[in-house]
């Protein structure tokens, strides 16, 4: 019986090889894998609209890059060598439907709100 061990008392001699390449915790930029700033909301380095901070997409100025990019990487689909027929009609009328919506409501209501001018509290 001396020589069971229980599950939880096995020491290690050998430590562990981490296969982790990110040794220093910091987010991975999605497109270019360079490690970034927490604090960046975008990769600084290669400016992909892949958002480096997963809470950029729900900010609502730090999200318009990312719902922008969008756009540019289907028009950019669309006009690659590489993309068949089908799929190139396909783009051109999911853009041709979507971005219309946007200039026709978008750019309106965005016009007609007005700043507000700040008034200086005087105590």
């Amino acid at each position: 019986m001396d020589n069971e061990h229980s599950g939880g008392d096995e020491i290690f001699e050998e430590p562990i090889a981490d296969e982790n390449p990110n040794q220093s915790g910091l987010p991975l930029c999605p497109n270019c894998l360079t490690p970034c700033s927490p604090h960046d909301y975008y990769c600084p380095n290669c400016g992909s609209n892949s958002p480096v901070n997963p809470l950029a997409t729900y900010m609502p100025l730090q999200s318009i890059r990312f719902e922008a990019g969008v756009y540019g990487q289907l028009w950019r689909k669309c006009w690659s060598p590489q993309t068949h027929l089908l799929k190139r009609i396909a783009y051109i009328l999911v853009f041709v439907l979507f971005v219309p919506v946007l200039l026709v409501i978008g750019l309106p209501v965005l016009l007609c709100q007005k700043p507000k001018p700040h008034k200086a509290e005087t105590t």
